[in-house]
C-alpha cells in the first residue's frame, strides 16, 4: 500500500514568448486535453490552477498565460514577478519567435530570482520547419536550460515530442529541488552562525 502524498505548496509558473507561437493552445491542452489551435491572441494575461503530485508531494500550480504582442510586453514582464517557474516558448515554424527567445530570457533574468526555466519548441508536428531541432538544442545548451519539443497534436509529432503536461511536471520537480536546496543552504548558514556565536562566547 502506497503512503499518502505529503501536503504541498503553491507555485506560480508563467509562460512567455512571441504572439502566435501557440502558448494559449498549449495551456488549454494541458488543462483540458483539447487539441484546439483556433484561439485568438491573448489580450493582457490570464491564468488557471493545476494540481500535480511530484515524488509524493502535492503541488498546486498557478499557471499564467501572457500576451506576446509588443504593446502588452510590460504586462507580460510584470506577470513574471514572483514566478518560481518560467516557460519560454517559440514556434518551430516562426524563425522570428526563435530569434526573440534571448530577449524574453533577458526579461526573465531581470525580473525573477531563484526560478526554474525551460525552453519549449512548439508545433513540432509541422514538417516545414523554420527552426531545426539542433538549432533549438544548441540554444538551450548555450542558455543552460532544458529544451522540450512539444505539440498539441502528439499523434502527428515525432517520437521525441513530449506533452506539455510533462514539461510542467518537470518544472514543478525542479522548483521543489530548488526549494529544498535553498532550505538546506539556510540551515547550513544558521549552523555556521550558531557555531561562531558559541566560539565567541567561549573566548570571553
Amino acid at each position: 500500500m502506497s503512503s499518502p502524498a505529503k501536503p504541498g505548496h503553491q507555485y506560480k509558473i508563467t509562460i512567455i514568448g512571441n504572439s502566435q507561437v501557440g502558448k494559449s493552445s498549449l495551456l488549454r491542452f494541458y488543462q483540458s486535453g483539447e487539441a484546439d489551435n483556433s484561439s485568438s491572441a491573448t489580450l493582457g494575461s490570464d491564468f488557471f490552477l493545476a494540481s500535480e503530485e511530484i515524488d509524493g508531494v502535492k503541488v498546486k500550480l498557478v499557471v499564467w498565460d501572457t500576451a506576446g504582442q509588443e504593446k502588452f510586453r510590460a504586462v507580460s514582464v510584470n506577470n513574471l514577478r514572483h514566478a518560481k517557474g518560467v516557460v519560454v516558448a517559440y514556434s518551430v515554424e516562426d524563425r522570428q519567435s526563435f530569434e526573440d527567445v534571448k530577449r524574453w530570457i533577458d526579461d526573465v533574468n531581470s525580473t525573477c530570482e531563484g526560478f526554474a526555466l525551460a525552453l519549449v519548441a512548439n508545433k513540432s508536428d509541422i514538417e516545414s520547419r523554420a527552426v531545426s531541432t539542433e538549432e533549438g538544442r544548441d540554444l538551450a545548451r548555450k542558455l543552460g536550460v532544458p529544451l522540450y519539443e512539444t505539440s498539441i497534436f502528439l499523434s502527428k509529432a515525432p517520437p521525441s515530442t513530449v506533452s506539455i503536461r510533462q514539461v510542467f511536471r518537470e518544472i514543478a520537480g525542479k522548483i521543489l529541488e530548488n526549494e529544498k536546496s535553498q532550505k538546506n543552504e539556510e540551515k547550513g548558514e544558521k549552523l555556521i552562525a550558531k557555531k561562531k556565536k558559541k566560539s565567541s562566547c567561549c573566548s570571553c
